[in-house]
């Protein structure tokens, strides 16, 4: 009978794999959001979705203030989060492997449309900052040029939990200046939709791009996971679902250099 119940196990159906996946529960179109039906959708969305099912996994998305999903990563209470640049303090937690990229963030500033003409970009950042009121949302990565100021001493105002918090701050006179990803305004639009009419881009104040990962966590088999992602997306992109991704949600932009379709 031994060799009946031998037979039986291996006829068993192997559990999928489930990766939890943390998100900023907020409105960050065309990436992460949910649509007019409530389903909860975006190019980032789309990618995980498609790459997990190409490796067999189910996939649950866990939407929550950004604060609790880097706290989640850290303790290991999901295997990754999505939309996370890379910095030195998330190293300690996170696994960011090049081949995981999602996006490519390129930060910006904005003032008040009224402030438009007096407050203009005048490198090197770090001297705009100790004479205007500079706000951006917390737990953001800035980009490094922005991120080195704060580290040096210079002010700077992150009370505001998202980026729409972060323009009604601006809009309100609490900050003249707001650091924000490039495509803020449409990003925000659904919560704000006169938000154009109130808050512009400062001209020529675009920083180097920021690469947006879904950053695995560094606890138990979160490495081996993101390799075995990494190697999937890598596989995936080579196929026709990409680049009508990037055509469906506008993000010709946002596309690393070297995921561009050939």
């Amino acid at each position: 009978m031994l060799w009946l119940a031998v037979l039986c196990s291996l006829a068993l159906p192997v559990p999928a794999q489930t990766l939890l996946v943390a998100m900023e529960e907020a409105d960050n179109r065309p990436f992460e959001y949910l649509d007019d039906q409530g389903n909860l959708t975006g190019f980032h969305t789309e990618i995980v979705r498609a790459v997990a099912k190409a490796l067999g996994w189910e996939v649950s998305f866990l939407r929550m203030p950004w604060g609790r999903a880097q706290l989640s990563l850290a303790n290991g209470k999901v295997d990754a989060v999505t939309y996370m640049g890379k910095t030195a303090e998330r190293m300690k937690y996170a696994v960011f492997l090049d081949g995981n990229q999602l996006d490519v963030e390129r930060v910006t500033l904005f003032v008040r449309r009224e402030d438009a003409a007096r407050i203009r970009y005048m490198p090197p950042v770090t001297s705009m900052m100790k004479r205007w009121r500079f706000g951006a949302p917390h737990g953001y990565f800035l980009g490094q040029e922005i991120s080195d100021a704060v580290a040096a001493g210079l002010p700077l105002d992150q009370h505001a939990q998202n980026q729409a918090q972060l323009f009604g701050m601006l809009v309100a006179h609490r900050i003249d200046v707001a650091v924000a990803e490039k495509l803020a305004l449409q990003l925000v639009e659904p919560e704000m939709p006169d938000v154009a009419a109130h808050v512009a881009p400062v001209t020529g104040a675009v920083f180097s791009g920021n690469p947006m990962y879904i950053a695995f966590r560094n606890k138990g088999d979160g490495p081996q996971l993101a390799k075995q992602f990494a190697a999937a997306y890598a596989k995936w992109r080579r196929g026709d679902v990409y680049p009508w991704l990037i055509a469906r949600f506008k993000v010709y932009e946002r596309v690393p250099d070297s995921f561009i379709p050939k």
